[in-house]
């Protein structure tokens, strides 16, 4: 494979390179070599132009043949193509040539019991694989710097966390940041949990109205986070075991040895379940007239998520427990700070323990410039 085409170490190649040949060109692509060129010049240099929180993230796309072959797409044409891919991830799976020759297209009119299907508000490679099979297509479903791609239901080959093309800006100071001083809770407040698509946390940004049992959705979607984007990390269990003291949300080993845990809280107002059928209009006037339609957690959960990972550091299995507590109140409600002095560590040493405050702030950044 010449250098133009060369995959990172970390690509693994799944199906049979004689078989993959085969079922590519039936396809109509002139080889695999060209998919993988796609990945890496067009969709890697695509991605590192976009923000993070716009990034695809358990989005999943048909790819097509190039109307003129030879050809890949201007990564920064590609950009506004992915970002149709992602508004349009409530309504239609959609199909764009390799070379953007042509405009995209639906393959598929997603109905409500396809997105019932999710998980956490992402496609899974299953689902990937399922429309790849059924279609007889070519389908890549990607999160942010990785990406899998399926050809006719049979797993082509799958990118790993680094993409050619990264290696400069945002992603690079990100991979920078350490576990220990809490900057990777700290952008991942500040450059994912302020998604404002249907796929974020939020119900209505602009009111700083979260969508209900926000917890699971923010513990979802740090899983995802840290598994894509932390280094020095062996493990990682989401809503991990504690004998004796039920379950935390998340347990890191790393290749020190340590093992940290992480119970996540949040402050802020989520729409209750029983309301989450009503129009943004409503909830807009519910919030007018002080209807019971809302849960609202405040500081209190600050020692109430200290406490609990206390109990779970007791064992002696975890080397440090971090309060992870996600600040979504209002710009005026929320304090400036975000370390919160230790308290209540029931005689163990409180250099263990560790809470940290980081504030989210889902308004676009226009909106926040003028603040």
């Amino acid at each position: 494979m010449s250098d133009e085409t060369d995959l990172p170490k970390i690509a693994r190649f799944v199906a049979d390179q004689e078989e993959s040949s085969r079922l590519v060109k039936r396809l109509g692509f002139p080889s695999g070599g060209e998919i993988e060129r796609f990945i890496l010049r067009s969709y890697g240099k695509a991605i590192a132009q976009m923000n993070y929180a716009d990034r695809l993230k358990g989005h999943m796309f048909v790819l097509e043949p190039a109307t003129s072959e030879g050809q890949i797409a201007d990564p920064g044409t590609l950009v506004t193509a992915l970002k149709k891919i992602k508004e349009s991830e409530q309504s239609s799976v959609l199909a764009i040539p390799m070379d953007l020759g042509k405009p995209e297209s639906t393959v598929v009119s997603l109905k409500k019991a396809d997105l019932a299907t999710k998980v956490s508000g992402s496609w899974l490679s299953s689902h990937a694989q399922a429309l790849s099979e059924s279609l007889d297509k070519c389908v890549v479903i990607a999160s942010g710097v990785t990406a899998s791609i399926f050809v006719s239901g049979k797993l082509y080959f799958e990118l790993g966390d680094v993409i050619e093309g990264l290696d400069k800006g945002p992603q690079e100071d990100f991979q920078k940041l350490s576990w220990e001083d809490g900057a990777i809770l700290y952008f991942f407040a500040e450059h994912d949990l302020n998604d404002r698509s249907p796929m974020g946390i939020w119900r209505l940004p602009d009111k700083f109205v979260l969508k209900p049992n926000p917890e699971t959705l923010i513990e979802a979607r740090l899983y995802s986070f840290l598994r894509y984007r932390m280094r020095g990390m062996v493990d990682l269990v989401r809503e991990a075991h504690v004998e004796n003291d039920g379950r935390l949300d998340l347990s890191l080993q790393l290749t020190n040895g340590f093992f940290y845990i992480v119970e996540i809280k949040w402050m802020g107002s989520s729409l209750k379940k029983t309301e989450q059928q009503k129009t943004n209009k409503e909830i807009e006037n519910a919030l007018k007239t002080g209807e019971k339609w809302f849960t609202d957690f405040d500081e209190s959960v600050i020692d109430q998520g200290l406490k609990q990972v206390v109990i779970y550091c007791a064992g002696g299995t975890f080397q440090k427990g971090y309060s992870a507590v996600f600040d979504c109140q209002t710009p005026d409600k929320s304090k400036t700070e975000r370390d919160i002095a230790i308290k209540l560590t029931d005689g163990q040493d409180p250099s263990k323990f560790r809470i940290i405050r980081a504030a989210v702030d889902p308004r676009s950044a226009s909106v926040r410039s003028k603040s």
